[in-house]
């Protein structure tokens, strides 16, 4: 299923720049605007230095506090923005899987569509995991000797439900379902294919760790990191969409499917 969602990937691979240079730009415009402010420069150098931070004193001063106002200021528009180009490569990618002509405007104004349902299905799922660590909580305070018992039923169950949960916004957006059907079938694709999401989602991690290693303290590194990481997300993106499809087109699982495909124009 992987080696699918690759091949997809790499033939696409023209259709993800516009949202690849998007992103870039968001990235570079959050880096200046913080290296802008004095503060945000001198906490920007010693975050990638690895320098110890002393932030009751950097809260108290006023530098610092312009710098919050900054970046929460940056958090909301990234929160705006940031699941509509989320909703946009995903159906950008959906229709390279399902081989159509990509019209990037269209897709733009789709992805609004999804804008809500999007943002629904991740609340619901982030209130659960959370509803969870609260149980498990309580559990460990107010019954001690179930406390190790309790914390590791409760970390392994976390994992469980975040694997089994983790593709139901590309099935919302995949098959245009409603929140209710992206949720109950998103962890069905998650249940049936756990332990290649399981280990791909590990994998990711530590490919993202290794990515960024490097010090990003030059703009060109920065630059770099950047974009492996926005890449390494749309492959992301790209093998879990492949596995909604492959939930109700198993055949695609199979090797011998590509030839015959190659033999087909493909649109995009």
């Amino acid at each position: 299923m992987f080696s699918y969602a690759l091949k997809k990937y790499i033939k696409g691979f023209p259709n993800f720049l516009p949202f690849i240079v998007i992103s870039l730009i968001m990235e570079l415009v959050t880096l200046k605007i913080f290296s802008l402010q004095s503060a945000g420069n001198e906490l920007i150098n010693a975050v990638q230095l690895g320098k110890d931070i002393d932030w009751n004193m950097a809260m108290s001063d006023p530098k610092f506090q312009g710098l919050a106002v900054t970046f929460f200021s940056i958090v909301g528009v990234s929160l705006l923005i940031s699941p509509i180009l989320s909703n946009y490569i995903s159906l950008i990618i959906k229709g390279i899987l399902d081989k159509k002509e990509i019209k990037h405007i269209e897709t733009l104004r789709e992805s609004f569509r999804f804008y809500f349902p999007s943002i629904a299905v991740n609340l619901i799922i982030g209130l659960m995991l959370i509803g969870l660590v609260v149980v498990s909580v309580l559990v460990a305070v107010l019954i001690p000797f179930l406390g190790v018992i309790g914390a590791i039923a409760g970390i392994i169950f976390f994992i469980y439900l975040a694997v089994c949960y983790s593709t139901s916004v590309y099935y919302l957006i995949y098959y245009n379902s409603t929140i209710s059907e992206g949720l109950h079938y998103g962890k069905e694709v998650g249940k049936k294919y756990f332990w290649k999401i399981f280990g791909f989602i590990l994998l990711i991690n530590i490919v993202s760790q290794i990515i960024n290693l490097p010090d990003t303290t030059q703009i060109l590194a920065f630059i770099i990191v950047t974009l492996l990481t926005i890449s390494l997300n749309i492959v992301s993106k790209t093998y879990f969409l492949t596995l909604c499809k492959g939930y109700k087109h198993p055949e695609i699982e199979y090797g011998h499917t590509y030839d015959n495909e190659d033999k087909e124009n493909d649109d995009f």
